[in-house]
């Protein structure tokens, strides 16, 4: 078909504007002239056609609502120019009534077979023949009506239709792809689709038959090389006389720009976490050296100067001795609170490294319950970064204070491995009560949220498996810069 206002054919269709109604395809001037002053008398247009291959030219030179078509004609009968205006993709649409002297079952069989609409046996009542023709015509009209809905819901449809036929040449095709591929119309007709769309042999095997129904997501080629991704959904019109493919193609480059600007967003925010999560240990890290170096040292030497008195004083007066040691055992708790407080702040373990410091944890852990821990150390022999260490130490230690809290686990497995790729493999498995995933992430547990973004911001992956009643599993991989291996015999 002819889209309207445009040049591009569509698979069946016929043209709207044909003043032809009628096309009369006869041998004989007697019955052309004959059946020509039937169709006048009833206000038909209509025209003439001798020979069949003449009717071919015709039909698709004035595309007319209706072929009369004779059998028996000189050259090509009335069975061989059907099939031809079957077979062609702007006539297989007209619908062809045969109109011949033969009255036997197997000739009417063999005008059906061809494709043809109807039968009308000479000789005739012109009452008939006019009753079949304008069947015919409504039949018709009525079809080019739909036609031209469909074709103005192609033409004008927001993504880009390609129809092929099975070898995946382009047959027709839609106003949208003329701006998405940058070629103008009769460009993209008749082309292969694998020009436009180079990768797609590589995804789905065109003819002989039709396509299987897909979705995917490849790049595509405009006129002038340049490339977009596009999300191309694949089908299959059945309902035509000739099967064909259907490509709707959409181009998803504001997408994927969308999509970079948001990565790019997000790693800058967690760029931006990481740089002040560091600042935060920096700043720990000071504190707990300031608690520890001054605090500490002001209150061991107030338990010496009060050891000093005890001895000085203590026999003389027995009150003061009993008053000193009170306040030693006060000083005692102080300083033990002070070293509390500044391994809360920074482990002094982690300056001999990560698994000095996730030993002291895990050491932690034992003292404060009832639990098993199992910890499992290797390929640690090597300096790993500060800033990263600190990082996976307190994925580690969020993850060990969950299970004290809430786990009521009995054992407890703990792996860290530097794999030979430069990974750091962490694991940490309780068979605890476990939780609902689904309910808690629907909470927003900021526990668990903080240990993804911390993996996150050192280019880690970290995943939590867990079931009711099941246990707990977290398990993450870094990637990790070696340093120079400090040598232990």
């Amino acid at each position: 078909m002819h889209l309207t206002g445009v040049s591009a054919r569509f698979p069946g269709s016929t043209n709207l504007t044909s003043n032809c109604n009628v096309l009369i395809v006869d041998d004989d001037p007697i019955n052309q002239r004959l059946v020509g002053l039937i169709l006048d008398k009833a206000g038909i247009s209509h025209a003439s056609a001798a020979t069949g291959e003449d009717a071919i030219t015709q039909a698709r030179q004035l595309h007319p609502l209706v072929i009369l078509m004779d059998v028996v004609m000189p050259g090509m009968g009335g069975y061989a120019a059907c099939e031809a205006i079957k077979a062609h993709h702007s006539t297989s649409g007209i619908p062809v009534v045969f109109v011949t002297a033969s009255d036997d079952l197997e000739s009417e069989s063999r005008c059906f077979e061809v494709g043809g609409a109807d039968f009308v046996r000479k000789p005739f009542a012109a009452a008939t023949l006019l009753a079949r023709v304008r069947n015919q015509i409504a039949i018709s009209a009525e079809r080019r009506r739909l036609e031209g809905m469909f074709r103005d819901v192609i033409e004008y449809a927001p993504v880009v239709f390609l129809i092929t036929d099975l070898s995946g040449q382009i047959m027709t095709t839609n106003a949208l792809a003329l701006s998405c591929f940058g070629a103008s119309r009769s460009e993209l007709i008749d082309s292969p689709l694998s020009r436009w769309i180079p990768s797609i042999t590589s995804h789905i095997q065109l003819g002989p038959t039709p396509v299987h129904a897909g979705q995917f997501e490849l790049e595509c080629c405009r006129a002038d090389g340049s490339r977009f991704p596009a999300d191309i959904i694949v089908g299959n019109l059945r309902g035509t006389q000739r099967p064909m493919d259907l490509f709707i193609v959409r181009n998803i480059e504001q997408r994927h720009r969308v999509m970079k600007e948001l990565h790019d967003s997000q790693s800058r925010l967690r760029e931006l976490g990481a740089i002040n999560e560091l600042a935060r240990e920096n700043e720990r890290k000071r504190i707990a050296r300031e608690v520890h170096d001054e605090l500490g040292q002001v209150m061991t030497a107030l338990r010496m100067d009060l050891s000093m008195l005890d001895m000085l004083h203590g026999e003389e007066l027995p009150k003061l001795r009993g008053k000193v040691q009170s306040m030693k055992t006060l000083v005692d708790r102080a300083i033990s609170g002070v070293r509390h407080i500044a391994s809360n702040l920074r482990p002094p373990a982690l300056d001999m490294g990560l698994g000095a410091a996730v030993e002291w944890q895990v050491s932690e852990l034992k003292r404060l319950g009832q639990i098993e821990v199992n910890l499992n150390l290797e390929g640690l022999s090597q300096g790993l970064q500060d800033d990263r260490a600190m990082t996976v130490y307190r994925i580690v230690q969020e993850s060990l204070n969950n299970i004290a809290k809430y786990a009521q686990a009995q054992s407890v497995d703990v792996l860290l491995r530097l794999d030979k790729d430069g990974s750091l493999v962490l694991s940490i498995r309780d068979d605890g009560v476990g939780f609902d995933r689904q309910a808690v992430s629907s909470q927003r547990s900021f526990g668990l949220l903080g240990m993804h973004e911390r993996a996150l911001s050192i280019g880690g992956d970290l995943v939590v498996e867990s079931a009711p009643w099941q246990g707990t599993h977290v398990h993450a991989r870094f990637p990790w810069n070696r340093v120079e291996e400090v040598a232990h015999d």
